[in-house]
């Protein structure tokens, strides 16, 4: 049960550094490079989208499977 426990805390620690980090790095993409907030918005959500199919793929389940 602890090393259960202790995964799921690095997985919660992984996850709110990269949530930190996706909003310095839009930050700075919306301001220095000048890209809109439209394509910036695609681009996360294509990209988030494709991982979900990718690890559902890997993983043997289908794309509706529970």
């Amino acid at each position: 049960m602890a090393n259960l426990s202790s995964h799921g805390v690095l997985l919660v620690a992984a996850g709110s550094i990269l949530w930190g980090s996706s909003g310095i790095a839009g930050q700075y993409i919306l301001q220095g490079q000048g890209i809109s907030p439209e394509w910036l918005t695609f681009f996360r959500l294509f990209v988030a989208g494709s991982l979900l199919l990718l690890i559902s793929h890997l993983m043997g389940k289908g794309i509706v499977s529970v």
